[in-house]
C-alpha cells in the first residue's frame, strides 16, 4: 500500500526501522536458535542472553532487559516488545522454552490491541488463565483519554489574558530553530521554519494558550492520528519585564523555551 513518511516519524534509534513479516520471522528464528540462524553463528548465545537479563523494573511484574520486557508468568517467563510509528504498531513475542515466537503487524497507529491480542496469544502458548487483555487495553485508553480531555477542558472561569498582537513576533529554540508567531483572527498562529508544522495558540487561562497542531501539509495524517498533537504556551517575562518568552510544553512531557529574537 502507499507509504508516505511523515514527521515525526524519523525517530532514529527507535521506531526508525522497517520491516515486514518475513524478516521478522527470521529475526524470531535467530533468537530462538540463541544467536544462531541457519547453521550461522551471528551472535554468541552468552551475549544474546545478557540482552534478556532484567535491568529494571517495568511494573510490579515485569522488569525490562536490553530491548526486551521480561513477564513471569504461571507457566513460564515470557518476552515481548511493541512497536508504535505513525500509522503502524507492531508486537514480537517469545516464549523460549517452548521454543515459540509470536509477531504481530498492524497498519494501524499503537493502540494497545496489537499489545492485548500478542500477550493473549503468548497466554494461550503457556497455558496460563485466560484474561482479557483486549478489555484492559480498552479501559486504560479510555482513562488516559479522559485524562487529555479533563487536563485541555476550558477553565469555567478563565483568567483574562494579555492582549495578542504584541505577542506576535519572531522566536528561536535551540532545538526547533526559529519559529514566526502572527495573529491569525482570535488566536495565534506559531510557524515553525524547520519543519513547516503550523501550531495554533489559544487563549486557555491568563497567559497559558492551548498548543495544537494545524492539520497543514503533510502534517495533515499527524493530526488525523490525534498522535500527541496538543500541548500548551505560555508566555513569560524576561529579565526586563517584557513578555519575550514562550515556554512550549508538549504532550509527551517535554518543555521548550523560545526566546524573542
Amino acid at each position: 500500500m502507499p507509504f508516505t513518511p511523515i514527521f515525526p516519524y524519523h525517530l532514529d534509534g527507535a521506531g526508525d526501522i522497517n520491516t515486514n513479516v518475513e524478516d521478522m520471522a527470521r529475526w524470531i528464528r535467530l533468537q530462538l536458535g540463541n544467536g544462531a540462524f541457519e547453521g550461522r553463528r551471528i551472535v554468541s548465545a552468552e551475549n544474546l542472553a545478557y540482552t534478556r537479563r532484567p535491568m529494571v523494573a517495568a511494573s510490579d511484574q515485569g522488569s525490562y532487559a536490553q530491548g526486551w520486557y521480561v513477564y513471569p508468568t504461571p507457566n513460564g517467563n515470557s518476552l515481548w516488545h511493541d512497536g508504535d510509528a505513525l500509522s503502524f504498531g507492531s508486537f514480537v513475542g517469545l516464549v523460549p522454552d517452548r521454543n515459540v515466537g509470536v509477531v504481530i503487524l498492524t497498519n494501524i497507529t499503537d493502540n494497545g490491541f496489537q499489545i492485548a491480542l500478542g500477550i493473549w496469544i503468548l497466554d494461550r502458548i503457556l497455558g496460563n488463565p485466560k484474561v482479557d487483555h483486549v478489555a484492559k487495553s480498552r479501559e486504560r485508553a479510555k482513562a488516559s483519554f479522559e485524562t487529555k480531555a479533563k487536563r485541555f477542558a476550558k477553565p469555567s472561569n478563565p483568567r483574562p489574558g494579555p492582549p495578542l498582537a504584541p505577542l506576535a513576533g519572531k522566536f528561536v529554540n535551540p532545538s526547533f530553530g526559529h519559529a514566526e508567531i502572527t495573529l491569525q483572527g482570535d488566536a495565534l498562529v506559531m510557524n515553525i521554519q524547520a519543519t513547516g508544522a503550523q501550531l495554533k495558540l489559544e487563549p486557555w487561562d491568563g497567559s497559558v494558550f492551548t498548543a495544537t497542531l494545524m492539520a497543514t501539509g503533510p502534517f495533515g495524517p499527524v493530526v488525523d492520528l490525534d498522535y500527541m498533537t496538543k500541548g500548551s504556551a505560555q508566555f513569560q517575562m524576561d529579565k526586563d519585564g517584557k513578555l519575550n518568552l514562550l515556554r512550549l510544553s508538549t504532550e509527551d512531557g517535554q518543555a521548550y523555551e523560545f526566546r524573542r529574537e
